[in-house]
């Protein structure tokens, strides 16, 4: 396993539009070695790098991404309500991958689709695209099936699964089986017996998110491998003093 480090979340989202090239750039400025993106799928079968199933929060359209061609996605302007941030605008997946440097870990968390032909869909793009790409990469989803046909697609991958509420002992098994090189907590979920059982397992744990000097020390005591943070910039200077 590797030494903690971190992810940031959607690129530095707290400092620009999340999952936008603004994101990108500002978190590999600061000297992030991982970047975070999510992936949903347009109408014509494109993976663009959206976190919601609709552009209404960051884009006033609440039409589903699902029934939109992607023409009618990439290049959208994004901006949070009542934030100063300049507007930015949505990528595909393929752009995106191609803002991250070989030697940054590019994670790809898969967003559950409305049915199971869609999310395998979503899996076979997503896998051909990394298996393109010549530097690391990982992907990662809450969905169970996701998680299943990217392995299947992309079998020598790191594949992860992401659960936000508190997982049982026989559930932590189960993980174990399925995850293929980490887990991934939300924060208040991931404790203590967990952590050591899944590194025991050989399997990182990364957890989010992360975002204030305290509760990101407190994970690296607990033994998380990967702080995946909004702040990246205040997360790599807990790790440089930890």
């Amino acid at each position: 396993m590797r030494a903690p480090f971190v992810i940031a979340h959607r690129g530095d989202s707290a400092a620009c539009p999340e999952n936008t090239e603004a994101a990108v750039r500002k978190a590999l400025e600061v000297g992030t070695p991982a970047v975070e993106c999510d992936v949903q799928l347009t109408a014509d079968g494109i993976p663009v790098v959206v976190h919601d199933p609709d552009l209404e929060r960051l884009g006033g359209s609440n039409q589903p991404l699902a029934s939109l061609l992607a023409k009618e996605v990439v290049g959208h302007q994004v901006q949070l309500p009542g934030e100063r941030q300049p507007a930015a605008v949505v990528p595909t997946l393929e752009e995106w991958l191609d803002w991250i440097p070989s030697k940054v870990l590019a994670v790809v968390e898969l967003k559950e689709q409305r049915d199971a032909d869609r999310d395998r869909a979503l899996a076979e793009q997503t896998a051909k695209l990394l298996a393109g790409r010549s530097g690391e990469a990982a992907v990662i989803s809450f969905e169970d099936r996701l998680v299943e046909f990217v392995q299947q697609c992309w079998q020598d991958g790191f594949v992860g699964a992401i659960r936000n509420r508190p997982v049982s002992a026989e559930q932590v098994g189960s993980l174990i089986d399925q995850a293929r090189g980490c887990v991934v907590l939300k924060k208040t979920v991931a404790e203590l017996p967990w952590i050591r059982e899944l590194n025991a397992a050989q399997l990182e744990v990364w957890s989010y998110a992360l975002d204030e000097e305290d509760e990101i020390r407190d994970a690296l005591e607990r033994g998380v491998t990967g702080v995946i943070s909004n702040r990246p910039g205040v997360a790599l200077r807990v790790l440089g003093n930890h």
